[in-house]
């Protein structure tokens, strides 16, 4: 927040921010909503939300549908915030630190490129197998929709491009 505080101090931009609590503020056995009509009101209205960690050990015991990150997951379908951009960039003086070799990993500049809110992302388990080994696995069939692909993909190569021109 200070770095936004800061640029907005040098440049012609004018950040307003309104805090609003989540859980951190809430009781430590809360009964209602995540993500409550206010904060979803008011994150629709802002040009930018910044969010911070979300969930815990503290709130581990709750009941799926209450818990922390529930509120995140809906506030990114609600805001229709579908791909995740996560750049992975090795800064040469790094290269020592990495348990590949420096020349393995030298240069490496890519962008991977994730679905936030559809298929698998939220899906509910469908039951649970013993597999002959001895581990249980969870089961969990599921459909991604032909839109939500083309619109993933569309991110993905957009980035690319842009890469390749800049």
């Amino acid at each position: 927040m200070a770095v936004l505080l800061q640029a907005g101090a040098t440049s012609s931009i004018s950040p307003s921010m309104s805090r609003r609590g989540w859980w951190a503020e809430r009781p430590s056995t809360p009964t209602e909503t995540p993500l409550t009509d206010e904060v979803l009101a008011l994150a629709k209205s802002s040009d930018a939300v910044v969010l911070g960690a979300m969930g815990g050990p503290k709130w581990d015991g709750l009941d799926y549908s209450i818990r922390p990150e529930r509120a995140l997951l809906a506030l990114r379908q609600e805001l229709g915030l579908f791909a995740n951009l996560r750049p992975v960039k090795l800064f040469a003086p790094l290269a020592q630190a990495s348990t590949l070799k420096p020349e393995v990993v030298a240069g490496t500049d890519l962008l991977v490129v994730r679905e936030l809110t559809g298929g698998i992302y939220f899906g509910q388990p469908k039951g649970v197998t013993t597999e002959p080994d001895w581990y249980r696995a969870g089961l969990q069939p599921w459909s991604t929709p032909r839109p939500e692909i083309e619109r993933i993909a569309r991110v993905a190569f957009d980035a690319a491009a842009g890469a390749a021109a800049g």
